[in-house]
């Protein structure tokens, strides 16, 4: 059955143009909703990138002021070090007043020390060298030479015999080395005979020198 419309032709067309910008209203709101919700994730996504770009920033002064810290602890290392060395080589392994009991032990009662002399290397600071001069450097530097502390002796005694015993005992002693007998001759003291002698020998330096009894504990601590 056919259907019949009564409606004007204008009112008909009126109703087909409302319809017609209906839908394309719906079509524009859509298009617009979806601008919307794209510009807002982008905005998000913007967000978190800035966020994660300043914690990266964050994280990189971070890491230089730990680096700079690395580099001021290792300066400030190398330094103590540098000062531990110098202030080993300044200190002496044996103190004089124990130098001067060693030797009064060794001494025979008949002796007379008239002259001691003591002559301590004074050690070279070497300079500090930049980096990458080291390994050239060190190629070409000598073997350090040992630190020597110079002892002279000069004495009067009654006999050659007397000087040969405090000879043989330096010699035998640890602490000494390279014992020498410079010159034994005959002098008159006050119209008596006596023999004025000299003896030269050397303390290395570069060791530790304990008292018996310390040593002794320390190797009974050791073993």
């Amino acid at each position: 059955m056919n259907e019949i419309n009564f409606l004007p032709l204008r009112l008909i067309q009126s109703q087909r143009r409302q319809s017609r910008m209906f839908r394309e209203l719906l079509v524009v709101g859509g298009v617009l909703l979806c601008c919307v919700v794209w510009y807002g994730g982008q905005q998000g996504h913007n967000a978190s990138l800035e966020h994660l770009v300043v914690a990266k920033q964050d994280e990189l002064v971070a890491a230089q002021q730990r680096t700079v810290e690395v580099q001021r602890l290792t300066a400030q290392r190398e330094d103590l070090q540098y000062q531990l060395q110098i202030q080993q080589r300044l200190t002496r392994p044996i103190t004089h007043s124990t130098l001067l009991a060693v030797m009064t032990d060794l001494l025979p009662d008949s002796l007379a020390i008239t002259e001691l002399t003591l002559v301590a290397q004074t050690p070279v600071s070497q300079p500090r060298h930049q980096k990458g001069q080291g390994a050239k450097t060190s190629r070409k530097a000598s073997p350090p030479k040992p630190q020597l502390m110079h002892v002279q002796i000069e004495g009067v005694s009654p006999s050659d015999v007397d000087v040969a015993n405090l000879v043989g005992g330096l010699s035998e002693h640890p602490i000494f080395s390279n014992v020498k007998m410079r010159y034994s001759r005959a002098v008159k003291l006050q119209h008596v005979q006596a023999r004025q002698f000299r003896v030269e020998m050397d303390i290395l330096l570069d060791r530790r020198y304990l008292p018996m009894k310390a040593q002794n504990q320390e190797m009974a601590d050791a073993n």
